[in-house]
């Protein structure tokens, strides 16, 4: 683990290949590159690419014997939510260039971090809302 890695990227492929038993660990592999491979998008454009990857799949192709097979990695066991790796990280440590950003939690789902929750200082008597939005907002 990196601090400026977001992605657990173990925990990701064990999670996929569990939830999909019967795709080769190299098209797991590969599945994992397009889903953690940023393209040059406005920030709604790679949110909606990563959301309808992760609501339908990623189509990937492997080889068994002289077929080139087509199969999606679906991202989430939504039927068996047991499947899943959770994972809940306690001020979970980001470095993006010169910020440091430490949320309160992120959730993580099979190493993916899809939810950030932002804890109030419980020693500062004096926080507002406002104050926890606008620290919120730097994560955005």
């Amino acid at each position: 683990y990196s601090y400026t890695d977001v992605v657990l990227r173990d925990r990701l492929q064990k999670a996929l290949s569990i939830i999909n038993p019967n795709i080769p660990l190299k098209a797991i592999e590969e599945a994992i590159s397009k889903l953690t491979c940023l393209e040059n998008l406005s920030l709604e454009e790679n949110n909606y690419r990563f959301h309808k990857l992760l609501t339908d799949g990623i189509t990937v192709s492997y080889q068994v014997d002289d077929w080139k097979i087509y199969d999606k990695v679906q991202i989430i066991d939504l039927f068996n939510l047991l499947n899943n790796d959770w994972l809940v990280v306690h001020q979970f440590t980001v470095i993006d260039g010169n910020k440091i950003h430490c949320p309160g939690a992120v959730i993580f789902i099979n190493g993916l971090p899809l939810a950030v929750i932002e804890l109030p200082n419980q020693a500062n008597e004096k926080a507002t809302l406002n104050e926890g939005s606008s620290h919120f907002c730097k994560y955005i």
